[in-house]
């Protein structure tokens, strides 16, 4: 599964993870992934880049039973869906995407460089396994000047 989003397709992604912390689950991140509050989740924040630019900032949180040990994998090299089905042999039917338009608070504007105000994308995504369940929710902040969507229906 790859996601139809992305930086524009000529420049190269990378990530700097911010952190990877194992948090008790506040109730609306225990609601979507099908856990008692206060379970334990992973919180992983990352800033994406394309080429030398900050692109987008992304908070996963992921249940802790699924991905033991999940801040010693190498999440700044790897694509984190890569790292769900090789490493934990989770596997992936589907991603939801919804996206609204926002503007960049002062923490995400220092940790993408741009100025606060400026314009962003929202994007909450729900990623399933293939029993339906949603193994990672995300919430990202995706700069308008880099990052395009592209729909294709059939």
């Amino acid at each position: 599964m790859r996601n139809c989003s992305g930086p524009v397709p000529s420049l190269e992604s990378r990530s700097r993870v911010v952190f990877c912390r194992r948090v008790r689950a506040q109730e609306s991140v225990a609601s979507v992934l099908g856990l008692a509050r206060g379970e334990s989740v992973w919180h992983l924040e990352r800033v994406r880049y394309a080429g030398d630019r900050p692109a987008a900032l992304q908070a996963s949180y992921l249940p802790c039973a699924l991905f033991p040990e999940l801040s010693r994998q190498p999440l700044g090299s790897r694509f984190l869906l890569d790292i769900m089905t090789e490493v934990y042999a989770v596997p992936l039917l589907r991603a939801v995407e919804v996206v609204d338009p926002t503007k960049a608070d002062s923490y995400a504007a220092r940790q993408l460089g741009i100025k606060a105000g400026t314009p962003l994308f929202r994007v909450e995504r729900r990623t399933y396994s293939t029993e339906e369940r949603v193994v990672e929710y995300r919430l990202s902040v995706l700069r308008g000047d880099i990052f395009r969507y592209r729909t294709e229906f059939r």
